[in-house]
């Protein structure tokens, strides 16, 4: 896929950048493309960082650009060294791509295609979730955001509630048990009698308020509750600075959407309280 003029360059940009590959890029696009079009080839595309790393760890290893074919056994996978250049700049390009599609797309197998990343260096990483934004959440967010810059010294007390249950989280992928044969080992995850609580507590500054455990269903009513007794008694414990320029912050849950609740906010908070349907969305 490349000349050797190429990956001469290559190797001569990233040293060059100080083995920075984004740096390379750049210095290859602004430098190396003028010159290796002077030389007579049409249209040269800049390498993907995949394809510097390993042309330079080749030329570490062996002393040369591609790999020789002693040190393509082992169980290392046979690959031409364009092969492999053409799966790397493939990855660049997709990095949603599946190691089976690139499989079948370079008629190689699927273990070369793994092979060839981890000898790279690539990583397969997980996504992480996120809540998911609707169509209109953009402009209320960017206003409270702008709201945020123009106010830095605002003192929010952030506030949300969480469900704990007797299941609980369990991964059995990080949960081992090491022995010289099978111990059939169990773990209870399943139980007929089950229980669940739901948990507040609240972030300001450098004080943490709470927990505290809700009796029963998150709702408006008992919510109200908290609001009256629990929830002013644990602000009534905060130093004084932290009145200054105050804000009461809660999410978009249903209980504190409850006509009594807002009405409650609003006679207590007047127009510093964030949340659904509030002054500040």
């Amino acid at each position: 896929m490349y000349s050797n003029r190429e990956y001469y360059e290559m190797v001569r940009c990233y040293i060059l950048s100080g083995e920075s590959l984004n740096a390379a890029r750049r210095l290859y696009e602004a430098e190396a493309i003028p010159a290796l079009q002077n030389q007579g080839l049409i249209n040269p595309a800049v390498p993907s960082r995949e394809t510097f790393l390993a042309v330079n760890q080749r030329l570490l290893d062996y002393g040369q650009f591609t790999t020789p074919a002693h040190a393509r056994g082992g169980g290392r996978p046979r690959l031409a060294v364009e092969v492999e250049d053409e799966i790397l700049d493939f990855f660049e390009r997709d990095p949603r791509a599946s190691t089976r599609d690139a499989a079948r797309r370079f008629n190689v197998s699927h273990y070369a295609v793994w092979k060839l990343l981890n000898v790279t260096g690539l990583h397969p990483y997980h996504f992480q979730k996120v809540h998911a934004l609707h169509d209109g959440d953009n402009v209320p967010r960017r206003t409270f955001c702008e709201r945020l810059i123009a106010h830095p010294n605002a003192n929010i007390l952030w506030t949300d509630e969480a469900l704990f249950t007797r299941v609980g989280l369990y991964n059995h992928h990080i949960e081992h048990w090491w022995s010289f044969r099978n111990p059939h080992m169990i773990r209870e995850t399943h139980h007929q009698v089950r229980f669940s609580a739901n948990v507040w507590a609240g972030v300001i500054g450098t004080k943490i308020l709470g927990p505290y455990f809700i009796e029963g269903p998150l709702t408006g009513g008992n919510f109200l509750d908290m609001l009256w007794h629990v929830i002013a008694d644990f602000t009534e414990d905060l130093p004084v600075a932290y009145f200054r320029d105050f804000y009461f912050q809660l999410d978009r849950a249903p209980p504190h959407y409850a006509a009594a609740v807002q009405d409650h906010l609003t006679i207590e908070y007047g127009d510093r309280w964030i949340g659904r349907g509030g002054p500040i969305v």
